[in-house]
Formats: structure tokens, sequence, C-alpha cells
């Protein structure tokens, strides 16, 4: 069992995002989902790189993102995102994983 904001095929919550440490004159733009710790095994979703969320995490203790493969290619480019910081409007800032 998981709890999120939306499931799919729904879309999330959108928002302005930056990636701390990059420039851009243009606005960024990404849509995000909420959900605990048990979203991605009740999903059925691939882990490409890096890992999912904690039990520590999912109460709220850290603020991490786990970022998908078009969030990656649209503002990393062939940079690493794992350990970089994305600001996500109205959240703080949390590290990518």
């Amino acid at each position: 069992a998981a709890q999120t904001t939306t499931v799919p095929p729904f879309s999330g919550l959108r928002s302005d995002i930056d990636v701390v440490g990059k420039t851009h004159g243009e606005r960024w733009q990404a849509t995000y989902t909420l959900c605990s710790v048990g979203y991605f095994p009740a999903m059925h979703l691939r882990l490409l790189r890096g890992r999912l969320l904690t039990e520590s995490e999912g109460n709220g203790s850290r603020k991490v993102a786990v970022v998908n493969q078009a969030l990656v290619s649209k503002y990393f480019g062939n940079e690493d995102p794992i350990g970089r910081q994305v600001k996500i409007s109205g959240l703080e800032k949390v590290p990518a994983c």
C-alpha cells in the first residue's frame, strides 16, 4: 500500500523548478507527485539508477526527490543528477537520489 497525491494516468502537481547551481533564462517547470515509501513498489516502477526512498525519508524527516528520465534529460543533459538539489516552488530544496 502507498499514499500519493495523484495516480496514473492523472498528472501530478505542476510547479516551477530550479536546479541549484544551474543558470537559465527561461522558466523551468516540472510535474511532481508527493508519495510514501511504498509508492514505487506498489506501482511496479523500475529504478534505472540511484535509489528509492527510505523509511526515515518517507516519515518527513528528510526531503528527497526521485527524478524520472524525462526531467534528467531536459534539465541535466549529460550531467549526473544524483546528489544535486532541485528547488520546487513552494517546497524547500531537495537532493535528487
